[in-house]
Protein backbone atom coordinates (compact mmCIF):
# COMPACT_ATOMS: atom_id res chain seq x y z
CA UNK A 1 0.00 0.00 0.00
CA UNK A 2 1.42 3.27 -1.14
CA UNK A 3 1.64 5.85 1.60
CA UNK A 4 -0.74 7.96 -0.21
CA UNK A 5 -3.15 5.62 -0.14
CA UNK A 6 -2.68 5.17 3.56
CA UNK A 7 -3.38 8.58 4.26
CA UNK A 8 -6.18 8.81 2.24
CA UNK A 9 -7.80 5.73 4.39
CA UNK A 10 -6.52 7.88 7.57
CA UNK A 11 -7.96 10.72 6.52
CA UNK A 12 -11.42 8.46 5.24
CA UNK A 13 -11.38 7.07 9.12
CA UNK A 14 -10.96 10.65 11.00
CA UNK A 15 -14.14 11.79 8.71
CA UNK A 16 -15.89 8.56 9.79
CA UNK A 17 -15.27 9.06 13.49
CA UNK A 18 -16.29 13.07 12.74
CA UNK A 19 -19.82 11.48 11.20
CA UNK A 20 -20.57 8.96 14.02
CA UNK A 21 -19.69 11.73 16.45
CA UNK A 22 -22.76 14.10 14.57
CA UNK A 23 -25.27 10.84 14.42
CA UNK A 24 -24.52 9.96 18.42
CA UNK A 25 -25.00 13.99 18.86
CA UNK A 26 -28.20 13.11 16.73
CA UNK A 27 -29.53 9.82 19.43
CA UNK A 28 -28.77 11.91 22.49
CA UNK A 29 -31.03 14.61 21.14
CA UNK A 30 -33.82 11.96 20.02
CA UNK A 31 -33.16 10.21 23.82
CA UNK A 32 -33.98 13.44 25.10
CA UNK A 33 -37.05 13.67 22.95
CA UNK A 34 -38.27 10.29 24.22
CA UNK A 35 -37.31 11.35 28.00
CA UNK A 36 -40.04 14.30 27.15
CA UNK A 37 -42.85 11.95 25.68
CA UNK A 38 -42.14 9.51 28.54
CA UNK A 39 -42.48 12.01 31.33
CA UNK A 40 -46.25 13.45 30.37
CA UNK A 41 -48.70 11.80 32.41
CA UNK A 42 -50.31 10.09 29.09
CA UNK A 43 -48.14 8.35 27.01
CA UNK A 44 -48.70 9.56 23.22
CA UNK A 45 -47.28 5.74 21.70
CA UNK A 46 -47.26 7.20 18.29
CA UNK A 47 -45.11 9.80 19.06
CA UNK A 48 -43.45 8.02 20.55
CA UNK A 49 -42.63 5.23 17.63
CA UNK A 50 -42.12 7.62 15.74
CA UNK A 51 -39.28 9.04 17.75
CA UNK A 52 -37.82 5.03 17.71
CA UNK A 53 -37.92 4.93 14.08
CA UNK A 54 -36.15 8.16 13.78
CA UNK A 55 -33.55 6.47 15.90
CA UNK A 56 -33.69 3.39 14.41
CA UNK A 57 -32.29 5.05 11.14
CA UNK A 58 -29.39 6.48 13.17
CA UNK A 59 -28.75 3.39 14.26
CA UNK A 60 -28.66 1.63 11.28
CA UNK A 61 -26.35 4.76 9.89
CA UNK A 62 -24.32 3.66 12.86
CA UNK A 63 -23.53 0.45 12.86
CA UNK A 64 -22.86 1.15 8.62
CA UNK A 65 -19.81 4.39 9.88
CA UNK A 66 -18.52 1.44 12.28
CA UNK A 67 -18.33 -1.23 9.66
CA UNK A 68 -17.00 0.93 6.97
CA UNK A 69 -14.17 2.56 9.68
CA UNK A 70 -13.52 -1.01 10.96
CA UNK A 71 -12.74 -2.05 6.76
CA UNK A 72 -10.57 0.97 6.68
CA UNK A 73 -8.57 0.22 9.76
CA UNK A 74 -8.30 -3.60 8.72
CA UNK A 75 -6.65 -1.77 5.26
CA UNK A 76 -3.96 0.22 7.25
CA UNK A 77 -3.33 -1.34 10.44
CA UNK A 78 -0.27 -3.05 9.71
CA UNK A 79 0.93 0.18 8.09
CA UNK A 80 0.41 1.79 11.24
CA UNK A 81 1.34 0.27 13.25
CA UNK A 82 4.87 0.42 11.01
CA UNK A 83 4.49 3.84 10.82
CA UNK A 84 3.47 5.08 14.26
CA UNK A 85 5.48 8.24 14.32
CA UNK A 86 4.30 9.33 10.65
CA UNK A 87 0.56 9.32 11.30
CA UNK A 88 0.88 10.25 15.20
CA UNK A 89 -1.26 13.74 14.58
CA UNK A 90 -3.77 11.28 13.16
CA UNK A 91 -3.66 8.67 15.74
CA UNK A 92 -3.46 11.21 18.89
CA UNK A 93 -6.94 12.56 16.87
CA UNK A 94 -8.89 9.37 16.52
CA UNK A 95 -7.66 8.50 20.04
CA UNK A 96 -9.65 11.58 21.36
CA UNK A 97 -12.57 10.96 18.75
CA UNK A 98 -12.81 7.52 20.32
CA UNK A 99 -12.34 8.61 23.58
CA UNK A 100 -15.11 11.39 23.28
CA UNK A 101 -17.55 8.79 21.54
CA UNK A 102 -17.22 6.03 24.31
CA UNK A 103 -18.46 8.74 26.55
CA UNK A 104 -21.28 9.97 24.25
CA UNK A 105 -22.34 5.81 24.30
CA UNK A 106 -22.06 5.66 28.16
CA UNK A 107 -24.40 8.37 27.79
CA UNK A 108 -26.95 6.88 25.52
CA UNK A 109 -26.72 3.86 27.26
CA UNK A 110 -27.86 6.05 30.51
CA UNK A 111 -30.55 7.69 28.74
CA UNK A 112 -31.49 4.09 27.60
CA UNK A 113 -32.17 2.62 31.05
CA UNK A 114 -34.02 6.08 32.29
CA UNK A 115 -36.18 5.70 29.51
CA UNK A 116 -36.61 2.27 29.56
CA UNK A 117 -38.18 2.43 33.49
CA UNK A 118 -40.19 4.89 32.83
CA UNK A 119 -42.01 3.44 29.71
CA UNK A 120 -42.68 -0.01 32.19
CA UNK A 121 -43.94 2.45 34.85
CA UNK A 122 -45.92 3.62 32.02
CA UNK A 123 -47.01 0.44 31.07
CA UNK A 124 -47.65 -1.08 34.33
CA UNK A 125 -49.99 1.67 35.01
CA UNK A 126 -51.74 0.83 32.03
CA UNK A 127 -52.10 -2.24 32.86
CA UNK A 128 -53.23 -1.65 36.31
CA UNK A 129 -55.97 0.85 34.91
CA UNK A 130 -56.88 -1.95 32.23
CA UNK A 131 -57.15 -4.26 35.50
CA UNK A 132 -59.58 -2.28 37.29
CA UNK A 133 -61.46 -1.44 34.29
CA UNK A 134 -62.45 -5.04 33.98
CA UNK A 135 -63.10 -5.41 37.66
CA UNK A 136 -65.40 -2.40 37.18
CA UNK A 137 -66.87 -3.94 34.06
CA UNK A 138 -67.60 -7.96 35.76
CA UNK A 139 -68.94 -6.13 39.20
CA UNK A 140 -71.54 -3.93 36.94
CA UNK A 141 -72.39 -7.24 34.98
CA UNK A 142 -72.70 -9.58 38.22
CA UNK A 143 -74.80 -6.38 39.64
CA UNK A 144 -76.80 -6.22 36.72
CA UNK A 145 -77.40 -10.04 36.21
CA UNK A 146 -78.37 -10.52 39.99
CA UNK A 147 -80.84 -7.36 39.24
CA UNK A 148 -82.64 -8.97 36.35
CA UNK A 149 -83.14 -11.99 39.04
CA UNK A 150 -85.00 -9.95 41.12
CA UNK A 151 -87.77 -9.62 39.02
CA UNK A 152 -88.05 -12.89 38.31
CA UNK A 153 -90.36 -15.56 41.38
CA UNK A 154 -89.73 -18.24 41.38
CA UNK A 155 -92.93 -20.41 41.45
CA UNK A 156 -92.04 -22.45 44.48
CA UNK A 157 -93.28 -19.20 46.71
CA UNK A 158 -96.55 -18.62 44.24
CA UNK A 159 -99.91 -19.54 45.69
CA UNK A 160 -100.61 -22.01 43.33
CA UNK A 161 -104.33 -22.45 44.53
CA UNK A 162 -106.47 -20.39 42.80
Amino acid sequence: MTMAQTEQYVKMMLDSLQKKDKVLEEIIRLNKVQTEIASKEELDIDEFSHCVEDKQKYIDELNSLDDGFQMLFDKVKDELNKSKELYKDEIRQMQGYIKMLSEKSILIKAQEEKNRLSLQSHFSRMKDKVKVAKQSIKAATDYYKSMSKTNIIDSQFMDKKK
